[in-house]
């Protein structure tokens, strides 16, 4: 299904216009914002302090040397509704979405479902979390961005995750920021957006080429739509 090139003109404006905001000191003000407003919740819904089991679970995750400078005031924790409704149940059983940053190297995004007596770690990934989302209502997903910096060069992955039967698994990927310093300049920026309604995920990306004070020579947008597969559990392209 493809979308009407007049539609998508200003609305990839809006999305490349915020591209990049989506971090953990600064809400996101480009349009895959709209997403989370329909997941939003009120702070009695979240949980309001980060377990000291899973804070235990979290700091195994990391050499000796770091474990002390990781706090609960540094972990962001999501109470999320990926699994549909057990059987027989009016209600989700949330589970919870923490990340951690302590810098270009060192992170983590972990989900954790809620075990009697307990937490259980049902998927982790370690690398430093620049922003997290929850995309849709009732049955969610999750999308966060992570990477590793290094001279010169930069490149951060967004990923969606959902629950499938084969348990919590990475279900799309590609490029959230990219940044290669060297004669030219060479970025690529990439953000999301989930239409509920059709069941898309949508992605967006902007190719940038600037000179060494960062005067843009060359840009290039573009967009991809995506349906998720049941057969091989991803996202694929439309068509």
């Amino acid at each position: 299904m493809k979308i009407k090139t007049w539609v998508l003109i200003p609305f990839i404006c809006l999305v490349m216009a915020g591209i990049g905001s989506l971090t953990m000191d600064m809400p996101p003000k480009s349009p895959e914002h709209a997403n989370a407003m329909a997941a939003e919740r009120t702070q009695a819904d979240r949980p309001s302090v980060v377990p000291d089991e899973i804070l235990h679970r979290i700091k195994n995750h990391f050499p000796a040397e770091t474990q002390e400078h990781i706090t609960k005031d540094n972990i962001t924790m999501l109470q999320v509704n990926l699994k549909d409704r057990p059987e027989g149940s009016s209600s989700f059983v949330p589970q919870l979405a923490v990340s951690v940053a302590l810098d270009h190297l060192n992170g983590l995004f972990a989900i954790y479902e809620q075990v009697e007596g307990g937490y259980k770690e049902v998927y982790v990934l370690e690398e430093p979390v620049y922003g997290v989302q929850v995309l849709g209502g009732g049955v969610q997903q999750i999308a966060f961005t992570s990477g590793l910096g290094g001279t010169g060069v930069q490149e951060n992955k967004l990923h969606v995750i959902r629950h499938t039967p084969e348990g919590y698994a990475e279900v799309w990927s590609d490029i959230a920021h990219s940044h290669e310093a060297r004669e030219m300049i060479q970025s690529v920026d990439g953000t999301i957006v989930y239409d509920e309604q059709r069941n898309e995920l949508i992605y967006f990306q902007l190719k940038r080429t600037m000179d060494a004070a960062g005067t843009i020579l060359a840009e290039k947008s573009s967009y991809q739509v995506l349906v998720y597969n049941e057969k091989t559990r991803k996202y694929e392209l439309v068509g």
